[in-house]
């Protein structure tokens, strides 16, 4: 099996470690700026995210070493498999030109920078383009194997019920997976996810995106008061500390991220436009983001399928006659990727969770009871969305509920909490932002808050 996936394997290699390093310099300089960011906040009376409890976490390399893991995963893996997959039909031409024309992968990462401005992902994307390139040119004109070719084409099809799950594949994924027992690596990886990727997340996003935008104005830009005041009605937060700000208003034409007047004039509806518009042309991450979004969503489950493929290859030629290989390795393939699909079907119980607490607008009180106080996970977590949709009267389960052990369930607590709105509830929400809760369930409190119609100070 490794023999089989060498070439291959080496090119995922160099992808994942070129990623890991890019994620790791991006998310280290997008957790330093939070860090800045929540202590000017802090300083302004303003309650931050992910605020107490996570600034030393903050100011450490863990959020960089999360940052590693998960775009080494998505955009190193899935985008080294892309460059292979282009590389590899590039080196189908005949003759000379199937040497050739491999190398013209290499191109690529350099249009990215040309068309993005963004050199440091065509830096880290060129040594995958060069391995594939290589890899292809060495193996021109061989084809691929039509074996292999059929391997990959039943993973492929155990992989489609998660693509089209009507709920969306992640959530299929979320309630099937790793919500579905109360221990067990799948619930570690649940953890894990939750806990750590709004740190690299924090690197991909426009302005208008980032966790709690912030504004400084220069008292030479204007009367600072008024030009605060009219930040605060598009969602901005005013500091007095210029590092932890993501839009600074200077004297003169400019802001550092576009004309000063933009967002500060004119109506309601004139200054939100204008807001998103200066988010849109500040966007220095969009580039990074739309190419980690393409290698997640296409690279990705093209190398899951490349390894189903692979095993199955690799257990066919364990029979011991040569003209039963490959009929062997077919059935290892459809057995694989049936497994794959049958692990993506809803099982009965969880249509009934589904049906009974998410797809119910008025769920029945003893139904929301018994998932509150459920053994598993996923029933937990719909349960604490449901009682939000029943309002008041739920706040001491829900604010039990933030004591789970399994962080979704805590953050759909908070999240229901926020939708009730009342007053018990916003007690507690503001408990947890003032306490070391995780930012995932931090950040669904702040939401339900600000949803309410709390401010700070009020």
């Amino acid at each position: 099996m490794f023999r089989t996936l060498r070439g291959p394997g080496v090119v995922l290699l160099v992808g994942a470690a070129a990623g890991a390093v890019l994620g790791a310099a991006r998310t280290r300089e997008a957790a330093l700026h939070l860090l800045a960011k929540n202590r000017a906040l802090l300083d302004a009376g303003v309650p931050a995210l992910p605020g107490p409890g996570h600034l030393g976490t903050l100011g450490s390399w863990a959020p960089a070493g999360a940052g590693a893991v998960f775009f080494g995963l998505s955009l190193g893996l899935g985008g080294a498999a892309l460059l292979a997959l282009l590389a590899a039909a590039l080196g189908l031409a005949p003759g000379r030109a199937g040497r050739l024309l491999p190398w013209a992968t290499a191109l690529v990462p350099l249009g990215l920078g040309f068309w993005g401005r963004d050199w440091g992902l065509a830096a880290a994307a060129e040594p995958a383009a060069l391995a594939a390139a290589a890899w292809a040119a060495g193996r021109a004109g061989r084809g691929v194997p039509a074996l292999r070719l059929a391997c990959a084409g039943l993973a492929m099809v155990g992989l489609l019920p998660w693509a089209r799950a009507p709920e969306g594949p992640f959530t299929r994924f979320r309630d099937r997976v790793l919500l579905a027992r109360q221990t067990g690596p799948a619930l570690a990886l649940d953890t894990f996810y939750y806990r750590w990727t709004l740190y690299p997340a924090e690197a991909l996003k426009p302005l208008a995106a980032r966790s709690q935008p912030t504004v400084w104005a220069d008292p030479a830009a204007g009367d600072r008061a008024a030009l605060c005041g009219a930040a605060a009605r598009v969602g901005l937060w005013c500091v007095d500390d210029p590092s932890g700000a993501d839009v600074r208003i200077e004297p003169g034409p400019r802001l550092v991220h576009g004309p000063a007047e933009a967002p500060w004039a004119g109506p309601p509806q004139a200054r939100r436009r204008a807001w998103n518009d200066l988010s849109a042309r500040a966007d220095r991450a969009r580039p990074l983001r739309r190419v980690t979004a393409v290698s997640l969503f296409y690279g990705c489950p093209l190398v899951l399928a490349g390894l189903l493929s692979g095993l199955a290859v690799w257990l066919g030629a364990w029979m011991p006659h040569p003209g039963h290989r490959k009929a062997a390795a077919l059935v290892c393939a459809g057995f694989l990727g049936g497994l794959v699909a049958a692990v993506a079907m809803q099982p009965p119980w969880l249509v009934r969770v589904r049906r009974d607490l998410a797809d119910s607008p008025t769920p029945e009180a003893g139904r929301v009871e018994a998932a509150l106080r459920a053994r598993r996970p996923v029933e937990r977590f719909y349960g604490a969305r449901a009682a939000g949709r029943l309002g008041e009267g739920w706040e001491p389960a829900l604010e039990a509920a933030l004591a789970d052990p399994v962080i979704n369930v805590r953050y759909a607590a908070a999240q229901a909490l926020g939708r009730v709105a009342s007053p018990r509830a916003r007690e507690v929400l503001r408990a947890v932002l003032e306490g070391p809760a995780d930012w995932y369930v931090k950040e669904r409190a702040w939401a339900g808050l600000r949803r309410s119609g709390w401010r700070p100070g009020r």
